[in-house]
């Protein structure tokens, strides 16, 4: 199970971040390990959804995990850097 670290509200906006993964995904459990980095460089909340828990993310994304969205909008999908999510969420973020 992926759990998202405990995030300084100091540095959060009213940004959406949703990481849509699902059990035994490779691919999902190294893009994760880059938003953990990312985050530790960049603190911001994530919501991580499992598309086989949620069936509207399942019809949207079952053949594009990991994805990761930014405010309604796909950011990445199956690969992601930490440096490129940093780069990102400082766009969307004061």
């Amino acid at each position: 199970m992926l759990v998202a670290p405990a995030v300084d509200v100091r540095y959060l906006r009213a940004v959406d971040v949703v990481f849509y993964t699902r059990k035994g995904c490779h691919l999902c459990e190294d893009a994760w390990v880059q938003v953990l980095t990312a985050q530790s460089q960049r603190p911001f909340a994530v919501r991580v959804v499992d598309i086989d828990e949620d069936r509207d993310a399942y019809d949207d994304f079952k053949f594009d995990i990991p994805v990761l969205e930014i405010d309604g909008q796909v950011a990445f999908k199956h690969r992601m850097s930490a440096a490129a999510l940093v780069q990102v969420v400082q766009k969307v973020t004061p």
